[in-house]
Parts: structure tokens; C-alpha cells; sequence
């Protein structure tokens, strides 16, 4: 597009437009495929942020751009009943939803806080061994809730997390998290 010396109002106005379509999707898709964080990284980050994944045995085993696997050992993590303690099912399922937002976040150059604000987990089958945690990024819900972080500094987004025992699915959370401008102070400091 050229505009001359001057550009009229409706060229600006067309001009922001076409950025808004165009522009903006093709700078999100580039971002998202720049994960930096290794599953060892991540691990040692959730293991300090939130020490109760290092309680449980919790470690990232999986990244991928719009995807993360955690994983926790059944020993830490046992019931009355000799299978996974619900409460730990969910918590994994909880681990790999914040995880994904946050890289997907920290991806696009954002250093927001990331913080589950609901979930509803259902609780499919019991786990007796190694259970893992899988959330995955919706490329739609994805774009509206970087749209929203963009335009509000804030936003909320709804993730689906899969938790498997071996070749079995065990549950199913859907997590609604939410980004939020970290307080000024921390906005210098480099992100971990």
C-alpha cells in the first residue's frame, strides 16, 4: 500500500484494518512457533513458582508450540485406595493448562501472570501408575484471548487438558485461566 505524503483518514482507517486481518494473525502464528522453554526449564520453573508440582513429582516431558505434556509418578501421589489421590489428577491437569498459556504468553513476547480462575474436571477412569497431563491451545480461542491481552492487557482463556495412565484416558479438565499485567516492579525484571 502507498499513501503519498499525506494519508487521508480513510486510508489510515483502511490501513488499520487490514493490519487488525491480516497483519496481527501472521505475527501471532510466527510467535507461537518460537518456544524457547525446555521441559527441564519448565520443570524447575513450575517446581519454584508452584512448589507443589515439586511435591508431586510433577515434570514437563513435552513442548511443543500449543502443546504441553506433564507428567507425575503414582508413589507421591496415592490414595486410600492404591490409585492416584483425585485431588493430584486435577492438579496435573491444572499444571499443563497454566503452562501452556504462560509459554504460549511469554511465545508472543507477553510476560503477563497467568492464574486458573475456574475448572471443572471429570474424573473418567482411576489411575494406578505414571499418569500424564496433555493441554492443548485452540488456534480460535487462542487468537481471541491474545486479542483481548492486546487491546486490554488482560484476557481469559478456556483450556482443555486430557490426563491418561498408560494408554487410558483417566479425566478431562476444562480450565478457564486468565492473563494479568504483572505489578510494575516485575515488569523490568527479565522473565525465567
Amino acid at each position: 500500500m502507498s499513501f503519498g505524503s499525506e494519508p487521508s483518514a480513510g486510508r489510515l482507517a483502511s490501513l488499520s484494518r487490514w493490519i487488525q486481518a491480516e497483519a496481527a494473525p501472521l505475527v501471532l502464528a510466527v510467535s507461537c512457533n518460537t518456544w524457547t522453554m525446555t521441559p527441564d526449564e519448565l520443570t524447575d520453573y513450575l517446581h519454584d513458582a508452584i512448589p507443589l508440582s515439586a511435591s508431586m513429582g510433577a515434570r514437563a516431558i513435552g513442548i511443543e508450540p500449543g502443546s504441553v505434556i506433564v507428567e507425575a509418578p503414582l508413589a507421591p501421589n496415592l490414595n486410600h485406595r492404591g490409585t492416584v489421590f483425585g485431588g493430584s489428577l486435577s492438579t496435573l491437569a491444572i499444571l499443563a493448562g497454566f503452562s501452556v498459556v504462560l509459554l504460549g504468553l511469554r511465545a508472543g513476547g507477553y510476560e503477563h501472570r497467568v492464574v486458573i480462575h475456574r475448572n471443572e474436571y471429570d474424573y473418567l477412569l482411576p489411575a494406578a501408575g505414571t499418569f500424564t497431563a496433555t493441554a492443548r491451545l485452540d488456534d480460535q480461542r487462542w487468537s481471541r484471548f491474545i486479542e483481548t491481552v492486546r487491546r486490554r492487557d488482560r484476557g481469559r482463556i478456556t483450556i482443555d487438558a486430557d490426563v491418561s495412565c498408560g494408554s487410558l484416558t483417566v479425566g478431562h479438565l476444562s480450565g478457564t485461566f486468565a492473563a494479568l499485567q504483572p505489578p510494575q516492579d516485575e515488569i523490568s525484571r527479565p522473565a525465567t
